[in-house]
């Protein structure tokens, strides 16, 4: 991201060095989209481990206006891709159904052809 966009002034710190607690750049070769989404699961789910305390998360989205924002971008990230699966999976048990149901339709035709 950082070539395609031109940026020098700016360097992104691998998810794992921040969880080993490095906190710097160890490995600084691009990762590929394959490798991401290898990793990422990993890396979400040890993220997830951690204990923030009594963190209330109702109260920060009220008091804090950066929270809400964030929040608001998962909402609508979450939205979009549910709404996306929902397409796919109607579109495919439509497909589903329209094969089913012209197969026998098509059968059933060739059998009055054939009779008569």
């Amino acid at each position: 991201m950082i070539k395609d966009l031109g940026l020098s002034h700016i360097s992104f710190v691998r998810v794992q060095n921040l969880l080993s607690g490095s906190g710097t750049a160890d490995n600084t070769d691009d990762m590929t989209e394959g490798e991401y989404f290898v990793e990422a699961p990993q890396f979400r789910q040890s993220l997830s481990t951690i204990d923030i305390g009594n963190w209330n998360v109702e109260e920060q989205i009220k008091t804090d206006e950066g929270t809400l924002r964030t929040y608001c971008g998962y909402v609508r990230f979450i939205e979009l891709d549910i709404e996306a699966t929902i397409y796919l999976r109607a579109f495919l048990l439509i497909r589903h159904l329209t094969v089913s149901l012209s197969q026998p339709s098509l059968a059933r035709t060739s059998r009055t052809a054939m009779t008569v």
